[in-house]
């Protein structure tokens, strides 16, 4: 939450952009408001609230105490008290304006005692997201929480199972609102590039997981596994040729087979990374905006001290 006059600020933009009439019918923002743990939501975080929910936009109310510093330090006292932070939150956006569209969230830890420091990647920190969801649920609201948290200092073995670890849960307890979704090392303090490749394979690897296994009559299989028989191959079959594309996930920087004398699978896996992440920005495409708007934007921020062609440079 920036406060109240940023509040402000963003709501102008979105006016220019959208006209006033729009942005009231629909949302076209969402705001972030993060309790100050335990039991204290901050001036600038309410006046962000009044902003946003004036103007029907939604808002995440989504605490972050962390366990035994911020909060309890046992995991139940941590979700009461984050649950009533969460719920206070959500009361205020309905006295403001009532129906304005609210996410519940946890995005909690616990803390490393021995340094009264977050631990994000821990697996207590995943039993609070899985139990964010459940208590989302349960009050009907769409959930906030998870990501690939974790506390690793480089792209490294640290940030893969942690990242892993925290992405599967928040995906099979069904967070509907996922933010830290890709690139974060070091408890939330850095964003990687290269670590951002890494989470969009681990995507896609937790969702074709959770896509299970499809049983009907063709891919079971029964036909050809009798053509073949005992000691046959499926490598030549039609079966094989029809489902190969779409039946098993397809790995885009995961090294798989032997690697022959000399090779240096690190410095592969790196290059690939590192072309996957040049063919993505090569392919990107800046979102079209009309220049009129673009002359209203920076004519209204101009006037409000902001000159945002400055920061853009």
């Amino acid at each position: 939450a920036g406060g109240g006059e940023e509040g402000k600020t963003v709501m102008g933009m979105l006016e220019i952009v959208f006209g006033g009439e729009e942005l009231l019918a629909r949302p076209r923002i969402i705001g972030l408001i993060s309790t100050t743990s335990p039991l204290q939501i901050s001036k600038k975080s309410l006046e962000t609230m009044l902003a946003y929910a004036q103007y029907g936009q939604p808002l995440i109310i989504s605490p972050g105490p962390i366990a035994g510093v911020t909060g309890p330090v046992t995991l139940a006292g941590h979700l009461v008290l984050a649950n009533a932070e969460a719920l206070a939150g959500i009361a205020v956006t309905q006295m403001i304006r009532e129906g304005t569209p609210v996410v519940y969230g946890i995005q909690g830890s616990n803390g490393d005692m021995r340094i009264c420091y977050p631990a994000a990647g821990s697996p207590d920190s995943a039993l609070i997201v899985a139990y964010c969801a459940r208590l989302a649920k349960n009050y009907g609201l769409p959930s906030r929480s998870g990501g690939i948290k974790n506390d690793a200092k480089s792209v490294d073995v640290q940030s893969g199972y942690e990242s892993m670890m925290m992405m599967m849960v928040s995906c099979q307890e069904g967070i509907n609102l996922i933010l830290h979704s890709a690139g974060i090392l070091d408890t939330f303090m850095a964003m990687s590039f290269e670590k951002f490749i890494v989470d969009l394979e681990i995507i896609g690897m937790v969702k074709h997981f959770l896509g299970d296994i499809s049983f009907d009559e063709k891919r079971l299989g029964v036909d050809v596994i009798k053509k073949v028989g005992p000691g046959g191959d499926f490598l030549t079959q039609d079966h094989t040729l029809e489902f190969l594309h779409e039946e098993h996930w397809p790995a885009e920087i995961s090294l798989h087979g032997v690697s022959a004398p000399g090779e240096k699978p690190r410095e592969e896996l790196k290059e690939k990374i590192l072309n996957k992440k040049q063919k993505m920005l090569d392919a990107y495409q800046q979102p079209d905006l009309p220049s009129s708007i673009k002359t209203k934007l920076d004519n209204y921020l101009s006037g409000l001290g902001i000159y945002p062609r400055e920061i853009i440079r």
